[in-house]
């Protein structure tokens, strides 16, 4: 929840606080009553993300595209080496902003009566891009 981009305009400090005590909250002296912090001088956003953590809210999902090359071809596609690394995709996939860019994220291939019917997929990054140490 953390990264999210809705909170960019908060301090790091902010975000490791809300974040802090919303997973260990503080306890009393004897730690057996959980405390509850002092969150009325808060920002709207810091308590916002604090109450989401707090519920259990962990993770977003940032919806995403794929991108689809098919053909048919006489002999089972080879060159799988790109998998997994960022590239741009075959064909004309629409454009892009917000420095996302496209992961080559598999190929499915069935056989049908000697030939193959072929699938190579491409997903589109969230803001800001794939990072290119895991997927380069």
């Amino acid at each position: 929840m953390e990264v999210h981009d809705r909170y960019d305009t908060l301090s790091a400090q902010d975000i490791r606080e809300a974040s802090e005590l919303a997973r260990n909250p503080p306890k009393s002296a004897d730690g057996k009553k959980v405390l509850e912090p002092d969150t009325a001088a808060w920002d709207p956003l810091k308590l916002e993300l604090y109450d989401d953590i707090k519920k259990g809210l962990e993770s977003y999902r940032e919806p995403s595209v794929t991108w689809v090359k098919r053909w048919i071809s006489d002999s089972i596609p080879s060159d799988l080496n790109n998998i997994g690394k960022i590239e741009a995709p075959e064909g004309s996939p629409p454009p892009v902003a917000d420095d996302r860019n496209w992961m080559n994220t598999g190929l499915v291939s069935r056989e049908k009566g000697g030939v193959y019917d072929n699938e190579l997929s491409w997903e589109l990054s969230g803001r800001g891009g794939w990072e290119a140490r895991y997927y380069a």
